[in-house]
């Protein structure tokens, strides 16, 4: 019962150029984080969502470095 996998862009790759990119791919994307939670730091601005081609719901985010995992 898996509800979406998560992934982070790589540090030099803007969330810009992702959704730019998806876009041209005309995948339909939808932005912000897959499941609304008010801890979460996940917004339109550094996140998007979208299913791919089997069907399964994908988010990416902005990389960002884990203040614990320094």
């Amino acid at each position: 019962d898996l509800h979406h996998i998560s992934f982070s862009l790589r540090p030099e790759t803007s969330m810009s150029e992702f959704k730019e990119h998806l876009r041209k791919e005309e995948v339909p994307i939808t932005e912000g984080p897959a499941l609304p939670d008010p801890t979460e730091t996940y917004t339109s601005e550094n996140c998007v969502h979208f299913r791919d081609p089997n069907g399964h719901f994908v988010e990416v985010h902005q990389w960002e470095v884990d203040a614990d995992a320094r």
